[in-house]
């Protein structure tokens, strides 16, 4: 009687899983700066679309949301700018600086020359990117 042996050998599958091993360490760094990446770039594009409404709101009612320092919310700027809602930071959690985590930081006020203007803060989380401000005036 012949003996065959089908399947592997303990020591072919343990070779196999180190070699797996290896690869995933290797792509795990990419993929954690690639997640950060585009929730940055979320939030950039977050900040845009708010400060369109912001703009939209100054143009219908001459003057720029409540004067100081906060949260930009719906409640804030009302959903007849944005439809959907002032949207929050992809990562919930965080605190933007406002004291609401998930919110981006907002403030307005008058210029050393008397003209209004506002600014929005969002931290990013690439360590290449630093913090994105964008604020305009008139």
């Amino acid at each position: 009687m012949k003996l065959t042996t089908r399947g592997f050998t303990l020591v072919e599958l343990m070779i196999v899983i180190a070699i797996i091993g290896i690869l995933a360490a290797a792509l795990f760094p990419s993929l954690t700066s690639y997640l950060k990446r585009s929730r940055d770039a979320a939030r950039s594009a977050h900040v845009k679309d708010i400060s369109t409404a912001i703009g939209a709101y100054y143009s219908d009612r001459e003057r720029y949301l409540a004067t100081g320092t906060g949260c930009i919310t719906s409640a804030l700027l009302g959903t007849s700018y944005m439809e959907a809602g002032v949207p929050t930071d992809p990562t919930a959690s965080r605190s933007n600086g406002c004291g609401q985590p998930g919110f981006y930081l907002y403030a307005s006020g008058t210029s050393t020359a008397g003209s209004p203007q506002f600014a929005l803060a969002a931290i990013f989380e690439n360590d290449n990117g630093g913090n994105f401000l964008n604020g305009t005036g008139q």
